[in-house]
Order: C-alpha cells, then structure tokens, then sequence
C-alpha cells in the first residue's frame, strides 16, 4: 500500500469514518486489514472500546510523510537520440459534423 493510502486509513481511524474511500479505489479487504495489524504493530494506531483509535506516534507519520510519491524516470524508456519536429508525426485532426454544422 502507498503513502498515500496509508494516510487515508490512518486519516479515517483518526475521523472514525467510513472506509468506502479505499473500498472505491478497488483496494481489497484484505489487504486494509493487513495494513491495519501492520499500524498496530508499529503502534501507530491502538484498539480501545470503541475500536481503533490513531497514537501520538500515528499523528506524527501523518504529519512527516508525504501524501505523493516521487515518480522516478526509468532509463530504460529514455530516448538517447533527441527529437526533432520533423521526427514526430501529428496526425490532421478532422472534425467531425453534426446536422447543421459546418466543417471546420
């Protein structure tokens, strides 16, 4: 699971709201609950009367880590010629007319 979910869940425990957010981002039971016992083991989060509840610990990695990862280049897909405009083909763009509009 990425930072960034991993601060939904966490952001969710503390709110005590709905999980559906995660659940529509197609991200199975499983795996949530996985990650669930993994933030108990680290003691960001514990388990009260009420449920599960997020420690000072948990504040704090919502607070130090960021919500985006850093895309990386691969440089395996990294041209080593570069391009000029004559290399790169554009198609023409025709649009299609709807009853009673012209062609532009």
């Amino acid at each position: 699971m990425n930072t960034f979910l991993k601060k939904k869940l966490l952001l969710a425990i503390k709110n005590s709201s709905s999980l559906n957010e995660l659940v529509k981002r197609q991200i199975p039971y499983t795996q949530i609950v996985d990650q669930l016992m993994s933030f108990y083991a680290e003691g960001l989060i514990d388990r009260n009367d009420k449920g599960f509840c997020i420690t000072e610990k948990g504040s704090d990695f919502l607070l130090q880590n960021d919500a985006f990862e850093v895309i990386k280049t691969l440089d395996e897909y990294r041209l080593e010629k570069k391009l000029s405009l004559d290399d790169i083909y554009v198609p023409n763009y025709i649009k299609e007319s709807r009853e009673g509009e012209e062609l532009v």
